[in-house]
């Protein structure tokens, strides 16, 4: 038998190594560690909620919490359970926190309102205590990829980063949570400025930077943020919102000034010189005589001054340099540099004393700085009294209280002292740059005093010590002293009063403001303000559109771009073929763009391009008002694309077929039935069409017209022809031949519905209600009535065709030149909006046959033909040039309109026994000598009309409109 312990050691061997198997057993009993201390419920209920809650709700609190804990584990950064056992206490200090507020609050109910309500709270609570906790530790075992939550992920890369202390210094998750969001922000903080250091790098045109002073241009955000430190430039910001972008999008350029010499605080030691493109100077300024000057001038607190501001800076800053030479100026310095070193020396010791003397020892004791008003509350509610240079937890008497109590009066003593020497080490050098700012002020004013004076003809005073002092700091030969070079251009004699020295001066400043002025216009010519289309591409990337396309940006040139968008939708995916109930694309175009509209997108334009039968829906998409200049604007522009393209998915084939359906734009099953109908007709003549809730019977008719005989007798006949026929396509003449003729054909199929309902309203012909068709016949008369059915009439083509040979079209003696045109007439009854009344189609497919028959159709045909060559001869070429009407031909038409007025009138009043008598009377004029006598009878289907259009009598028309003049 193998011994026991042998046995085992040859397990390990053959199992697992040592190492490996160490680090698991650590990793487990980690595990196990933290589920009994966090599930301890000794330590978490007091003695009195104990006994409150039941058996299986204690259990619950431990089955949860053990669950929760191998969520964590499974997460856990280290791979080892590092951070298990800080979570495990942290978990039971919470729960212990949240059942002893149970415990209050039950027993304050319990005494209040008895036992009962005391349980019904416990109930209620209970569940709440378990979800907040589990809620808590998900957050912790939260993945990497959730930045904002405060993970265990998250709080080993700070760790990692220095940026955070060990977690066992943390009392409580709140504690943990307020230090994990406070590094986080100190880590964001950093890596920004790390790239925008290398943006601010990569995006700096440097122009000079020398002793004196520093001109650059900034090509990006980042550079305008770092070189506009310490102003107020909107340009510059980078708390608030930057315009940087927006402004060189609308063609503008910066150049940063800083006058070296001049002090911090003063205004115009940094300037911002503002450019635009344009073609209208060729070195892109406005400045006074062509010189190149800026457009803007801003000083550090964003003040627009004006070109003037750069000379009287460049002027003091000429004055400032030499006199940091000068031997006082020195003394004054180095007096005040050795009160400040020795402030800044005792503040760096109290930093140190107090932790904030680094990051990661203000990290490791004070780690909440500039907290917000929620995380102050939570530090508050977490009795967090600890400080920072900003320390907001408490208030200051609050902490001050708490802070002795705990006996660190050392450490309010020396947070004072800390707070006392930094303010006095900021006015210290604000009272140093004050006395160098009003040194150089003062002697910049007396300068200028000595120039005015000498303006004048005041004689100006000789050069101070102090003047002779800076003119040799100058290198300018000053009288009675020894020569120096003269770089400054003064004579031979040197200079020995003020006002010479201050021409010299300025002579050399105003030189250096148009080196300025000068190296910024060429450079903005060279390299036009604007962002690049790289920097369009870059932001276009970033987007992922299924319906919509963003156009490349157009270079304008001047640096401005334009931009659009646009997008495709195959309507017939939503269609088939044979439901569109028009071709029209404008309707169409019109209610696509309703829809679009109600799902909130709103293109520039909307229309429909419908080649082969297909109807595609093009959109196009415009920037708004804020969307059109620089990148900022081309990123807002492509923001609302992806909105607008989130919302075209969301349209569904459901609201484009009620959308369509509803403005008549497809068919419904009603009408198609109605299409069908018509469809089985089999006309010659006539086409039937049912669009949405509209029939139109229309055909074409080609009259033939006879030209005025006067047309050969003019200069030019063919001239003369030509200018007829333009006349008779104009407005003028073309609605005259148009309201004859549909005034005629109005009161043609009046008279034949009301022949047809006159036979089917007669008593004892099977009419009456019985008939079935006689109520929507009357209503079909009345809708004629009222302009319910339209008539109009079309000229298809405007030209002539001519008729064969010259010689018949241009004719003489004896000839006649004549040629056909082409018309089309429509009647257009509307339907019912659910495909018309089913007694109603009867009556129109008899209207359409009717019309159909050859007789019928001949007959309209040459009606057409009257009315266009009596027009036509009622022309007086010879004495109306633009082929007015003669007086008598006006009148010879009133007369016949007012005939026409009579006979409609006629119509109007024809009864039923006036229509018997009328076919009675056409039948007997028309019956063979051997036919059988034959009559109708009032109500009785009358030959020809409606019933049996194939036995019509063409003169049937022409004897009732006969009996009619006669009535």
């Amino acid at each position: 038998m193998i011994p026991t312990d042998l046995l085992f050691k040859k397990w390990r061997a053959y199992s697992v190594p040592d190492d490996i198997l160490n680090e698991q057993l650590l990793i487990e009993s980690r595990y196990t560690d933290a589920v009994a201390t966090a599930t301890n419920l000794k330590r978490i209920l007091s003695p009195a909620l104990r006994v409150q809650l039941s058996e299986e709700q204690q259990d619950e609190i431990g089955r949860i919490i053990a669950a929760a804990l191998k969520a964590v584990s499974k997460s856990d950064p280290t791979g080892q359970n590092a951070y298990l056992p800080w979570v495990a206490k942290a978990t039971r200090t919470y729960l212990k926190k949240r059942f002893d507020e149970l415990e209050r609050r039950v027993r304050a109910t319990a005494a209040h309102d008895g036992r009962g309500a005391a349980a019904a709270v416990i109930r209620d609570y209970f569940p709440s205590i378990l979800e907040s906790m589990v809620s808590r530790l998900d957050r912790l075992a939260a993945e990497p990829s959730y930045s904002r939550s405060p993970s265990l992920h998250r709080f080993h890369i700070l760790r990692e980063r220095n940026l955070v202390p060990s977690i066992e210094l943390f009392k409580t998750y709140e504690e943990y949570t307020l230090a994990v969001d406070q590094a986080t922000n100190e880590g964001n903080r950093r890596d920004n400025e790390i790239e925008q250091s290398k943006g601010a790098e990569a995006g700096t045109d440097m122009l000079v930077d020398d002793e004196d002073f520093q001109m650059m241009r900034p090509l990006n955000t980042a550079a305008s943020c770092k070189y506009g430190q310490g102003t107020k430039w909107c340009t510059s910001a980078s708390t608030s919102h930057n315009y940087y972008d927006q402004y060189t999008g609308e063609g503008k350029a910066f150049y940063y000034l800083t006058f070296k010499n001049l002090m911090p605080n003063d205004e115009q030691r940094q300037l911002a010189l503002v450019y635009t493109n344009t073609d209208n100077y060729p070195s892109r300024g406005y400045g006074v005589g062509g010189d190149g000057a800026p457009e803007e001038v801003y000083d550090r607190v964003d003040d627009e001054v004006g070109e003037e501001a750069v000379h009287e800076a460049a002027f003091r800053n000429a004055i400032a340099g030499p006199l940091k030479e000068l031997p006082f100026y020195q003394e004054l310095v180095a007096r005040y540099k050795s009160e400040i070193k020795l402030m800044e020396k005792e503040i760096k010791s109290l930093r140190s004393e107090l932790g904030h003397d680094s990051s990661s020892t203000v990290l490791e004791k004070y780690p909440w700085i500039d907290l917000s008003a929620a995380q102050q509350e939570n530090a508050r509610a977490a009795g967090d009294v600890r400080t920072g240079p900003n320390p907001q937890f408490l208030s200051a008497k609050e902490r001050e209280e708490t802070l002795k109590a705990q006996g660190k009066q050392d450490q309010l003593d020396a947070e004072q002292r800390l707070f006392d020497v930094e303010g006095e080490l900021k006015d210290k050098k604000k009272e140093m740059m004050d006395e160098i700012e009003h040194l150089v002020t003062s002697t910049e004013e007396t300068l200028s005093r000595g120039y005015t004076e000498g303006s004048e003809g005041t004689e100006t005073e000789s050069l101070g010590p102090l003047l002779k002092e800076l003119a040799k700091s100058l290198q300018i030969q000053v009288t009675g002293e020894e020569p120096v070079d003269d770089l400054a251009g003064a004579g031979p004699d040197g200079v020995d009063t003020i006002g010479e020295l201050y021409e010299i001066i300025k002579e050399t400043s105003d030189e250096q403001v148009s080196e300025i002025f000068g190296n910024a216009s060429y450079n903005l010519e060279n390299n036009p303000a604007g962002p690049s289309p790289e920097d369009f591409d870059k932001i276009l990337s970033e987007f992922d559109y299924k319906h919509i396309y963003v156009n490349e940006p157009d270079d304008h040139g001047e640096g401005r771009y334009y931009w659009s968008a646009g997008a495709t939708i195959d309507l017939d995916r939503f269609f088939e073929e044979d439901e569109w109930a028009t071709d029209d694309d404008y309707e169409i175009a019109d209610v696509a763009g309703k829809v679009l509209d109600d799902h909130n997108i709103y293109p520039s334009e909307t229309r429909i391009e419908s080649y082969g039968g297909q109807h595609e829906l093009y959109m196009d998409f415009s920037p708004d008002y804020n969307e059109t200049d620089g990148l900022d604007g081309f990123e807002r522009f492509c923001n609302t694309m992806a909105e607008y393209d989130d919302e075209l998915d969301r349209i569904s084939e459901e609201d484009w077929r009620e959308a369509f359906a509803e403005a008549d734009v497809i068919s419904t099953p009603a009408t198609a039935n109605v299409a069908e109908q018509f469809n089985e007709l089999n006309l010659e003549h006539f086409q039937v069409d049912v669009e949405k809730n509209q029939i139109e019977i229309a055909t074409a008719l080609q009259p033939t017209i006879t030209l005025p005989p006067w047309v050969w007798e003019t200069d030019n006949p063919l001239k003369a022809r030509q200018d007829i026929w333009e006349y008779l396509y104009s407005g003028a003449a073309g609605n005259h031949v148009q309201e004859t003729f549909i005034k005629k054909m109005h009161g043609f199929i009046a008279r034949e519905l009301k022949f047809m309902l006159a036979q089917a309203t007669i008593p004892g012909i099977g009419g009456s209600p019985d008939f079935g068709e006689d109520e929507a016949l009357e209503q079909l008369v009345v809708q004629f009535a009222n302009g319910g059915i339209n008539l109009n009439l079309l000229n298809v083509h405007d030209f002539i065709k001519k008729a064969e040979g010259s010689a018949m079209s241009l004719g003489r003696a004896g000839h006649r030149g004549t040629s056909q045109v082409d018309y089309w007439f429509q009647i257009e009854i509307n339907m019912k909006r659910d495909g018309t009344d089913p007694e109603e189609i009867p009556i129109l497919k008899n209207l359409a046959r009717y019309l159909d028959q050859d007789r019928v159709y001949k007959w309209i045909g040459s009606y057409l033909e009257k009315t266009i060559n009596d027009f036509l001869r009622g022309l007086d070429y010879r004495e109306h040039v633009l082929l007015n009407t003669t007086p008598e031909a006006v009148e010879a038409r009133a007369k016949r309109e007012e005939e026409h007025a009579r006979f409609v009138a006629a119509v109007d009043a024809l009864d039923a026994s006036s229509a018997a008598a009328v076919a009675n009377r056409q039948i007997a004029a028309t019956r063979p000598a051997t036919a059988p006598p034959t009559t109708v009878q009032a109500g009785e289907s009358i030959p020809g009309v409606f019933g049996e259009p194939e036995d019509l009598s063409e003169s049937l028309v022409f004897e009732v409109e006969k009996l009619l003049r006669n009535l």
